[in-house]
């Protein structure tokens, strides 16, 4: 929607109308995106999400084996077994 200068590391430089493809909502105040030469952080009052797209699913394979029982308790509730 606006133009925006960044000013700190890691903040993207854009143009107006410039197309900008937000990947994760970094807080209240920022979102990281990628722009057509770079990425960076993005403020969120001068951008307008023009179309919501899904998250494309990772494609990944295992480099070794991994038993999430092996964990303690608290760590293993999130964590997937799997075995190459």
């Amino acid at each position: 929607v606006y133009d925006f200068q960044g000013n700190a590391p890691g903040e993207l430089t854009m143009k107006s109308g410039d197309i900008i493809y937000l990947r994760w909502r970094v807080d209240d105040n920022w979102y990281y995106g990628e722009g057509k030469d770079s990425s960076g952080l993005v403020p969120v009052d001068v951008v307008r999400v023009i179309s919501e797209q899904p998250q494309p699913l990772a494609v990944c394979r295992a480099l070794y084996d991994f038993n999430a029982n092996n964990l303690d308790p608290g760590d293993s509730k999130e964590c997937l077994t799997f075995f190459k």
